[in-house]
């Protein structure tokens, strides 16, 4: 996000919620999983299923007092502390006695490195370039390396980040030695997992991270399944599942038309062929059956024959069973004689025993003769029958075997030609009826087919369209994933609950690990108003309080800081760039303890007000030589501010003749868009500033250079920066565009610094001079704040 126009609470990032248009209420929207300012872009990563139709940024403000009743009360609560005592009555301790010596300093740097390794409570005036970062890096890392326990804070982020950065280069710590608290505005810091908490502390919550990767891996899935069910809506927004289906059937009624009438004309000839095929076979059998009737009179002779000869047969099979009777009788009667014989030759005794039996066989064998007797007489009657009967049926046959044409075999083939043409006859018939249905079922359907509604040339186009783009294939599919996402509605809420939950611990987990780490850290790094928001922080305890740009915080949340030292507070800063930002209603206060502890810095309390008042503190080390900018802005700034007490450094060269360090731009040729609009009796804004600015920018970043855009007027300074919003890519990296109070404490190849006067009117910068009542330094310090953010070109 660019937040070049937003005053954004670098202290209150964890704040930040990303919710839809309207303010999220307690408990709802979605915690950022990382904040990185830099610069002035807002990095915020959020969990990847978040899924909002319009996504906002909010930021829950604190009241304006929060901060103030805070530092109230930890002023309240320090007691007697030694150094914040010292410090709040003006009495500074003096320089050390012995100097140590560092390779990659000066020797006054080595005094302000020494200052920050010796008990005390000093200060360091150090102009901008002077080397001030550079003397706190090799600070902090001596510090560490000699065991004592370090709190940085600073007025701003950005002055933190230099110091920190510059103490990571040289790598001498071990992860977490380091831990910078709050929300970075160096990239570098940011991402680096040895000195960033965020970093530090994900390292202990790795499970619970874990949990909550995995929730949200499975709410990315449903939402995937939502993304892919939009894309396929938007892509069927314009097609119709109906009208495709009724064009469908029409154009598969249209295109059936010819068939239908091919498949009609052929039913027709195999109708006719079938009646044909009936036809022949009706003649196939009247000629079988005329066939069969002309051996009608040979068949019926025959059948006489075959009935004759049947009768004589049974004739013979009745005469036979007499005669096998009469035999079977008299084979009885024959054997009943021999078992007698047999009971006779035996004994009187035995044949007396058998009377009996032997009486009843002899009456047996006496019947059976008498019964063969009988039967051979029949069967000598039936004998002679039967001889007259075959001789009448002989001369019978003979007289029917004159009539018959035909033989057997001949009548045979004549009854199977008339059953075969009869059955193929019948399936005939049967091929005919179905054929004729059949023409009359497709005679039927093309008539109507050819009466009904036909395809259009239209309805063929967005038919082939949707072929084209797979529109009903798609369709279908959509359905599916739509049934599918309802269905897991519920699963995704009770996800996002879960969701919830596991945020919830991470961020009170979170909490304790940052205790934690803060409470084990050797260096902690912050802002001063972060400070007071921790406990943590707050608490400690410390032996070495360093804080910078502490010409730009107020006397009471320095005095705070410093009564955490236990030994040692250095405070480093340049009472001649702007000041801190007074709340309303005090700036202009003449209360004495408004005047005494808000208006003033930490240097006038030390009786600072001017670089000879530095320079003659004891207490007080001053950098004076310069290694940013050159020759020429430093001489314009001493001419503004420093009294000549900027000198050169080793690396300061003049700049090529044709290739100026300051460059003047008049616009008095500049017609209307040259004229100041004015907001107030003395500010206001112009078109030719951001005109100019933009072009001058787009100018040095094509040669690689960093750019800002100063302006003393907050209306100049947002017209600018609509007129780079236009052009800009959101690719590249933003312009900085913002009055001088935003850009205390950063530094740029190229300084474009828009006045905003016109000759029309004396405005509030060039009214701005030592002698003038109300502007004895603020015009100064804004100015003096614009010049030395350059390190090329003015």
């Amino acid at each position: 996000m660019d937040v070049r126009d937003q005053r954004i609470d670098s202290d209150q990032i964890d704040d930040l919620r990303l919710a839809g248009g309207s303010q999220p209420g307690p408990g709802e929207g979605f915690s950022p999983l990382e904040v990185v300012q830099d610069g002035r872009l807002l990095r915020v990563r959020v969990a990847e299923f978040v899924d909002l139709p319009e996504a906002h940024l909010w930021q829950s403000r604190r009241p304006e007092s929060f901060l103030v009743t805070q530092l109230r009360d930890g002023i309240r609560a320090v007691g007697d502390s030694g150094l914040a005592h010292e410090l709040a009555a003006g009495r500074l301790t003096p320089r050390p006695r012995t100097i140590r010596s560092v390779p990659r300093l000066s020797p006054v740097q080595c005094e302000a490195f020494t200052s920050c390794l010796t008990p005390g409570v000093r200060l360091v005036w150090g102009p901008p370039g002077t080397g001030k970062t550079h003397v706190l890096s090799e600070a902090i890392n001596a510090l560490a390396e000699a065991g004592k326990r370090v709190l940085l804070v600073s007025a701003t982020n950005i002055a933190v980040d230099n110091a920190l950065a510059g103490v990571l280069r040289q790598r001498s710590q071990a992860p977490g030695d380091l831990v910078r608290v709050g929300t970075p505005q160096l990239a570098e810091i940011a991402s680096d997992p040895l000195v960033s908490l965020t970093h530090l502390v994900r390292d202990r919550l790795a499970e619970v991270d874990r949990r909550r990767e995995e929730l949200s891996r499975q709410l990315v899935a449903l939402r995937e399944d939502g993304d892919r069910l939009a894309a396929e809506e938007e892509a069927l927004a314009g097609f119709d599942p109906q009208a495709d289906a009724r064009a469908r059937a029409l154009i598969a009624a249209t295109d059936r038309i010819p068939g239908l009438a091919a498949q009609a004309h052929t039913a027709a000839g195999q109708r006719d062929a079938c009646r044909q095929a009936l036809r022949q076979s009706e003649v196939v059998l009247f000629g079988a059956q005329a066939a069969l009737a002309q051996t009608d009179d040979s068949r019926a002779a025959l059948a006489s024959i075959a009935e004759l000869q049947r009768q004589v047969a049974e004739a013979q099979q009745a005469a036979d069973r007499v005669a096998v009777q009469a035999l079977t009788a008299n084979d009885e009667a024959v054997r009943l004689e021999g078992a007698v014989r047999e009971l006779r030759a035996g004994s009187r005794l035995a044949r007396w025993r058998n009377r009996h039996t032997i009486a009843r066989m002899e009456a047996a064998a006496r019947d059976q003769r008498e019964v063969a007797g009988r039967a051979e007489r029949t069967a000598q009657e039936r004998r002679g029958l039967l001889a007259r009967f075959r001789g009448d049926t002989a001369d019978q046959v003979a007289t029917l075997r004159t009539r018959v044409v035909f033989t057997a075999a001949q009548i045979d083939r004549r009854l199977t030609a008339v059953e075969d043409a009869r059955r193929a006859r019948a399936t005939a018939a049967q091929q005919a009826a179905e054929a004729d249905a059949c023409h009359q079922d497709l005679h039927e359907t093309l008539v109507a087919a050819e009466a009904g509604p036909q395809a259009s040339e239209s309805d063929r186009a967005a038919v082939r369209h949707a072929d084209e783009a797979d529109l009903p294939g798609r369709y279908q599919r959509m359905l599916r994933l739509r049934e599918q996402v309802a269905a897991s509605a519920p699963r995704r809420v009770s996800l996002e609950q879960e969701y919830a939950k596991a945020q919830e611990e991470f961020d009170r987990l979170r909490r304790n690990a940052e205790r934690t780490v803060i409470s084990e850290a050797k260096v902690v790094a912050t802002t001063l108003a972060r400070m007071r928001l921790s406990k943590v922080v707050l608490d400690g305890p410390y032996d070495v309080v360093l804080v910078d740009e502490v010409g730009a915080a107020t006397v009471p949340e320095v005095l705070l800081a410093v009564s955490r030292a236990g030994t040692t507070a250095v405070l480093l800063g340049d009472f001649l760039q702007l000041g801190a930002v007074i709340p309303n209603g005090l700036d202009r206060s003449e209360d004495p303890a408004v005047q005494r502890w808000l208006r003033r810095d930490v240097f006038a309390v030390c009786g600072n007000t001017s670089a000879a008042d530095a320079r003659a503190n004891p207490g007080c080390t001053t950098l004076a030589v310069q290694h940013r900018f050159g020759p020429d802005v430093m001489k314009l700034a001493n001419a503004i501010a420093y009294d000549g007490q900027l000198e050169p450094g080793p690396g300061v060269r003049a700049h090529a003749s044709d290739d100026p360090e300051i460059v003047l731009v008049d616009t008095d040729g500049a017609d209307d868009v040259g004229l100041v609009r004015a907001t107030s009796r003395t500010a206001g804004w112009w078109p030719v500033g951001a005109l100019l600015a933009r072009a001058l920018a787009d100018f040095h970043h094509n040669d690689g250079e960093s750019v800002g855009v100063v302006t003393p007027y907050r209306h100049q300074a947002e017209a600018t920066l609509e007129a780079f919003r236009d052009q800009e890519s959101e690719h590249g990296t933003p312009t900085e565009v913002g009055t001088a109070h935003r850009f205390q404490g950063r530094e740029f190849d190229v300084v474009v610094f828009d006045l905003v006067e016109d000759h029309t009117d004396r405005r509030w910068m060039a009214q701005a001079r030592a002698d003038r009542p109300g502007f004895p330094r603020d015009g100064f310090r804004l100015f003096t704040v614009a010049i030395t953010r350059v390190k090329s070109r003015l």
